[in-house]
């Protein structure tokens, strides 16, 4: 089946979930996972945002703020059913990863007439003894006597292999996805899904379900969108659109898994991903241009671990900057001023945790996005000054694991190395620290092109196939 009409296949089944099951209306997705060091044992992390109607016991902030406290899951107000990840391919039964039994609220959000909730869940799940190296997963949804319905166009890939670079199987990338975008007709907005990656590889992404007039460089993972009524966007509508990640390494990679390996640079994993957009009326006192601009932050990435806290500010240049936030499980945000928005990250799981706000004006004209990664469980490696060995030693810090780099006049040498009880042991002789390590030497730096994907080229963009609901 070609992609596009894939896509029109599954915006069809989108739009008769909507219009059957409507309180179950999923707005974004996203997945991660990372190994816990027991065999073929994986903590996923799982993310959902839906539209929220009022039914339940649970709407208001304030009884968020209690029902959270009750240690209780959303399928206690059944609030969100029917959505599982299963194991499509790779396991010796369709096995049931995550039936969201374990979703937390993380927001009830009603922003320019959207109304959304949005929980997560963190869970570990051992993939047994029988599974082959590579596993497909699949987000599906079936409700009772509703039929079952594929939810994303591709499914997520792991390994259960061990890298030779790291000692330990591969984390998928991290991915940032709001619960919703939004965007006033006739202007445009910039989506930076901030990847990163726990191994230190690189990732990239593509379009499997784009929505109309959105280009995507594939290197930073950053979607354009021109919400224009010429690309067929109306006030008020709701559009859906999916983004695969994907993760590389510049060098060979051994996997190794059961006695047998294999050699590669990538993909390791395959992490897809849904947005939606909510196009809102055109500003009135500002313009398109008027869109708030963030303060980058001083310390992007830090290393915590479990129970400590985590307190930071993002800032915006613009007074009376809105913001909309994204957090997993124990983040919260307080507005402390006009222009700033107050992080604070406590968390009993390890992981890589990504706390994110994005700025708004008061019309909604959307502005830039800024995001801390926070490891749970990692100690700052380069905080020690490891890459001395030579002169011109940079130091980069992944979860468990970091990399030295050293320039040389016609090379430059990386040491990669394992750290961390989980991943490698320590043995300390005579003062000195001694590290498994591999090492390559390459003539040049190998140099990337940014690398921009719109729309199919030569096709008009099938913006009725994408709307998933247009608000009445």
């Amino acid at each position: 089946m070609m992609l596009d009409e894939r896509s029109l296949v599954l915006t069809a089944l989108l739009i008769t979930l909507s219009m059957e099951v409507k309180c179950q209306q999923l707005y974004s997705s996203g997945v991660q996972w990372m190994p816990t060091g027991n065999g073929n044992e994986l903590q996923i992390y799982s993310h959902l945002s839906w539209q929220q109607f009022n039914i339940g016991t649970c709407i208001l902030p304030a009884c968020l703020t209690a029902y959270k406290l009750t240690n209780k899951s959303a399928l206690t107000f059944g609030r969100l059913s029917g959505y599982k990840w299963t194991c499509a391919k790779g396991c010796s039964t369709s096995l049931t990863v995550s039936g969201f039994d374990g979703v937390y609220f993380t927001e009830v959000k009603n922003y320019t007439g959207a109304m959304w909730e949005a929980g997560d869940e963190t869970k570990a799940f051992n993939f047994g003894a029988t599974v082959t190296s590579e596993i497909e997963l699949e987000l599906s949804f079936q409700n009772g006597s509703t039929p079952y319905q594929t939810m994303l166009s591709e499914r997520a890939m792991l390994t259960l292999a061990t890298r030779n670079d790291t000692n330990r199987t591969n984390m998928s990338p991290s991915l940032v996805v709001f619960p919703m975008y939004s965007v006033p007709l006739g202007c445009s907005i910039t989506i930076n899904l901030h990847p990163y990656d726990g191994d230190g590889d690189f990732v990239t992404c593509r379009l499997t379900h784009p929505l109309p007039g959105c280009k995507l460089n594939q290197d930073s993972c950053t979607l354009t969108m021109s919400a224009t009524g010429a690309n067929g966007y109306v006030v008020d509508g709701i559009y859906s659109g999916e983004v695969i990640a994907e993760d590389y390494n510049e060098e060979k990679v051994t996997l190794s898994k059961g006695g047998n390996s294999v050699i590669s640079k990538g993909p390791f994993s395959r992490v897809p991903i849904m947005i939606s957009v909510h196009v809102t009326a055109s500003p009135v006192s500002s313009t398109c241009l008027d869109s708030p601009r963030l303060k980058p932050v001083s310390e992007p990435v830090i290393s915590i671990q479990p129970l400590d806290v985590m307190s930071r500010v993002i800032e915006s240049y613009t007074a009376s900057t809105v913001f909309l936030t994204v957090g997993r499980q124990g983040s919260t945000f307080d507005k402390m001023t006009p222009s700033g928005v107050n992080v604070t990250l406590t968390s009993t799981d390890v992981g890589v945790y990504r706390t994110c706000a994005m700025g708004y004006n008061q019309e909604g004209v959307p502005g830039e996005s800024m995001c801390y990664t926070i490891l749970v469980g990692d100690t700052d490696d380069c905080a020690r000054n490891l890459c001395t060995s030579r002169p011109g030693g940079t130091c980069h810090d992944f979860y468990n694991h970091y990399t030295c780099d050293y320039p040389t006049p016609d090379s430059k040498s990386k040491i990669g190395l394992i750290v961390g009880a989980t991943v490698g042991a320590l043995c300390v002789v005579g003062g000195a620290v001694a590290l498994s390590i591999y090492m390559y030497t390459r003539n040049h730096k190998r140099q990337r092109e940014s690398k921009i994907q719109p729309d199919p080229p030569g096709e008009a963009p099938d913006t009725a196939a994408l709307q998933i609901q247009t608000k009445t």
